[in-house]
């Protein structure tokens, strides 16, 4: 079972580098090491910027956590997941926008 105590605490920090975004600093992640986010950027996985992530890649944090907590895989293999994951929504958008055209 997944545990929440691992992730970030988001609720109290925010800083806002452009209009369109929401970013944390990655020091404020009591649960998380900045160095562990650190090598998810490095692997693409996530997006940081001068020690800054965007509140939006939380999610793309989280899905790492539970996949690591309840599957046990290593940080290579969450970035495959992640990205066969995205790839599906993005399909599974694409049948949905291409049904509408048919209707």
């Amino acid at each position: 079972m997944f545990n929440k105590k691992n992730y970030p605490q988001v609720y109290r920090y925010s800083l806002t580098l452009d209009k369109e975004a929401n970013w944390l600093n990655i020091n404020a992640c009591n649960e998380i090491h900045p160095e562990l986010i650190q090598i998810l950027a490095d692997l693409g996985v996530i997006e940081i910027h001068q020690g800054y992530i965007k509140k939006d890649e939380l999610s793309r944090l989280y899905k790492i956590l539970r996949l690591r907590e309840c599957l046990g895989l290593n940080y290579a293999g969450c970035a495959v997941v992640l990205d066969l994951l995205d790839r599906i929504e993005d399909l599974r958008a694409e049948i949905e926008r291409l049904k509408r055209l048919i209707k």
